[in-house]
């Protein structure tokens, strides 16, 4: 789990083939089911005998590694055209891992999206009244 592990590969095997879309529908997942208990054991060497007591700094530095590779994910041009390409399957398998609902949560919440649906709406509404003004005006002189 790193965010280092994460660049626009991605983007172009969820773009490939079924089985490399599944083979990245496989890593969405792990890294998603990363645990804090998994990067501890890393860390001290879990497994071998040694005992290690958990500390805040340990907590914290899990909780920034994971935001930071969550974020790399979010970041990738591109990643959400990928991911609607996907089948409906692979697509439910997707929006299931936790990175690509901290993406969604991500995109979903940006000023960006909120004025773009602002700007739609506005235009969608002119086009209903210029609309409805021409049909009035040619049932006016016709």
């Amino acid at each position: 789990l790193h965010k280092n592990a994460v660049g626009p590969w991605i983007v172009a095997m969820l773009n490939g083939p079924r089985y490399s879309q599944q083979r990245m529908l496989q890593y969405l997942q792990l890294i998603s089911k990363v645990t804090f208990h998994d990067l501890i054991g890393i860390k001290h060497g879990a497994g071998n005998g040694d005992s290690w007591q958990r500390s805040q700094s340990d907590i914290d530095d899990f909780t920034r590694i994971r935001r930071e590779t969550f974020e790399a994910v979010a970041d990738l041009p591109g990643i959400i055209f990928a991911l609607r390409i996907l089948s409906a399957g692979n697509l439910e398998r997707a929006a299931t891992t936790n990175v690509v609902q901290y993406l969604l949560n991500k995109k979903m919440g940006s000023l960006v999206l909120l004025y773009n649906v602002f700007f739609e709406a506005l235009v969608l509404v002119v086009l209903i009244l210029s609309f409805r003004l021409s049909v009035d005006v040619a049932v006016f002189l016709g």
